[in-house]
């Protein structure tokens, strides 16, 4: 490998030592020839008033001969052999120029062959392929995030791996009885610990092939798939761990409770215990979207702020209270929650992508449930 480094090298230099001459040889023909020109321009125009000085000198001298007393004789004798040296001295300096414009042209005509011959060569054609070859070229843009070589080795299998750092994909599965509920495109919401974002996304993809999701003896599966996060303002890093749920239908301006809070009553009615002083009556709701954790709940008789207990089983809730940001804190005293509407939408059947790999070349951060 070195040694073909080498020859290439050589064989470069030449190439270029010879368009180097060429350009030279092109650039001193071309200044020769506009020095002859300008030159031969001189001559002209020196020739021009050699022969007005002449003729004026030809009708002085007739103009001498009648009348020997004219005073300008010797003036006009001055100006003529004055024009006679300019012309001589012009006519060496064309000489000259037309020497070296005769040599301009030779090495022009010269150093364009040299050109054509290594243009032309086998064994340079040869040599540049080799050195293309020593080029190596990503087939994909992105950042290099591995290099598995150094410089003077030998190239072996994969040589670096680059991956798309802005349009990040998070690596994930579906579990078999949420999968018939999703598919391509459909939105996602996003959140990681590395930051407090809520990022939105969509499913990009889902493999049709299941894969085995339990243990041993464990009939479980679970379909692979990715979900693509929008934009490029996201603030996570390859390898990070992210958290996606799929948001298969939508609601706005709905109540939502925890779904312990729903109880059914003796005539099957689903209900809510909502504070009355200190004490919890029913209230009978209809019920609507699940999630894992909330169930959604419309009532004529349901309006903002009103304080639910928890759960249905008043010897199972617990003291929270939940406000209409979807935070919670404790309220001593009472076994609670504070009803508040839900008005950006409700995921329901919400899919929590389990933890995986994800591949090196993929520029995937992994899913965790």
């Amino acid at each position: 490998m070195a040694e073909n480094s080498e020859d290439t090298e050589s064989l470069k230099a030449m190439l270029d030592s010879a368009q180097a001459e060429y350009a030279g040889a092109e650039t001193a023909y071309n200044t020769a020839k506009n020095e002859y020109q300008s030159a031969a321009d001189t001559v002209t125009a020196t020739q021009a008033d050699y022969d007005n000085t002449k003729a004026a000198v030809d009708t002085a001298l007739n103009a001498l001969n009648d009348a020997k007393v004219q005073a300008n004789y010797n003036s006009l004798e001055n100006e003529y052999n004055t024009a006679e040296k300019t012309r001589q001295s012009a006519r060496t300096t064309l000489d000259s120029l037309q020497k070296t414009y005769t040599n301009a042209v030779t090495s022009f005509e010269k150093a364009e062959e040299n050109l054509a011959n290594a243009s032309t060569s086998d064994e340079l054609e040869e040599l540049y392929e080799k050195y293309n070859n020593c080029t190596i070229k990503a087939n994909a843009s992105g950042t290099i995030t591995q290099v598995n070589t150094t410089v003077g080795s030998a190239a072996n299998g994969t040589i670096a791996v680059i991956q798309d750092t802005e349009n990040l994909k998070i690596s994930t599965s579906f579990r078999e009885y949420d999968v018939q509920n999703i598919e391509i495109d459909m939105q996602c919401i996003i959140t990681s610990d590395a930051n407090d974002k809520q990022l939105s996304g969509y499913v990009s993809q889902i493999s049709p092939v299941a894969s085995s999701g339990g243990g041993m003896g464990s009939s479980d599966v679970s379909f692979a798939g990715e979900v693509t996060i929008n934009g490029t303002d996201h603030g996570l890093l390859i390898g990070m761990n992210a958290q996606a749920e799929v948001v298969i239908t939508q609601v706005s301006d709905a109540y939502v409770v925890p779904y312990d809070a729903v109880g059914t009553n003796e005539n099957g009615e689903k209900v809510v215990y909502v504070q009355n002083g200190e004490d919890f009556t029913p209230v009978v709701v209809t019920t609507g979207m699940e999630t894992d954790y909330y169930i959604e709940i419309t009532s004529d008789e349901l309006t903002d702020g009103m304080v639910i207990r928890s759960s249905a089983n008043e010897d199972e809730s617990q003291s929270v209270v939940f406000t209409e940001d979807g935070e919670t804190m404790e309220e001593g005293g009472f076994d609670m929650g504070m009803l508040g509407g839900f008005s950006g939408g409700m995921p329901s059947g919400g899919n929590r992508p389990s933890g995986g790999n994800f591949p090196s070349g993929g520029g995937m951060p992994g899913g965790r449930g």
